[in-house]
């Protein structure tokens, strides 16, 4: 009986299936800024992008094909963004806050 509360206790520690050990799921970094994002292009083959606006004023990361987008992130915040229930493609990609895109700020998204 021991043993067997042993083996579970082990394998909770262990988290099984969890996608963090699949090294496709590991989040790309993205940094958003007046007025780009970097990378440019984004590639994210799993899916996850983790966004950090290194700039001193708001932005986000919208993908208006998917329908998707992060909040509205402030001088230093961050936000992991998955979108790996997606179609893989290449997609455009925003800041849509009012005056960014025209100053430059959009680049692609290749998924998958």
């Amino acid at each position: 009986m021991a043993a067997i509360a042993l083996a579970l206790v082990f394998a909770a520690l262990d988290g099984g299936d969890d996608a963090s050990d699949d090294p496709s799921a590991e989040a790309v970094p993205v940094s958003l800024s007046e007025y780009a994002f970097a990378p440019d292009p984004v590639v994210a083959p799993g899916g996850r992008i983790e966004l950090t606006n290194d700039g001193a004023i708001e932005h986000n990361f919208v993908v208006p094909e998917l329908g998707k987008g992060s909040r509205e992130l402030g001088p230093g915040e961050s936000e992991v963004m998955d979108l790996s229930d997606q179609p893989a493609g290449t997609y455009v990609v925003v800041c849509d806050l009012t005056g960014h895109r025209e100053e430059g700020m959009e680049t692609t998204l290749e998924l998958g």
